[in-house]
């Protein structure tokens, strides 16, 4: 199952990687980046137009707060996981303790169970 992990704004949207915050805590459980899986900075942002970067990844993890952005671009919500219901929020995005990274794993442990009954 590939992964990527975006948030979005208005205006445009960021893939993180490994290399950031909850992209370690998530790649270190064991999930597998698609987009995002050479990209070095811990963050790239893209304009709107780019969501086509997008289009091979299974499941897609974000902010609630990136969701109503997310669901007014009709480019996002025709990529294949997004029409599979596989797009998902957590309010842990970036973990500043030991504490916040269990709770993400926690999210994530969540989104695995979902994604395996799917």
């Amino acid at each position: 199952t590939r992964w990527d992990i975006i948030d979005c704004s208005q205006g445009s949207w960021d893939l993180y990687s490994a290399n950031s915050s909850h992209g370690h805590v998530l790649t270190t459980a064991g999930v597998s980046l698609n987009a995002a899986q050479h990209q070095t900075d811990g963050y790239v942002q893209y304009s709107l137009e780019r969501f086509d970067l997008l289009t091979t990844t299974d499941v897609i993890v974000t902010t609630t707060d990136s969701l109503p952005y997310l669901h007014a671009q009709k480019a996002f919500m025709s990529l294949p996981a997004a029409k599979a219901g596989r797009l998902y929020a957590t309010d842990l995005f970036f973990p500043a303790s030991y504490g916040i990274a269990l709770a993400l794993l926690d999210d994530l442990a969540g989104i695995c169970s979902k994604v395996a009954g799917a």
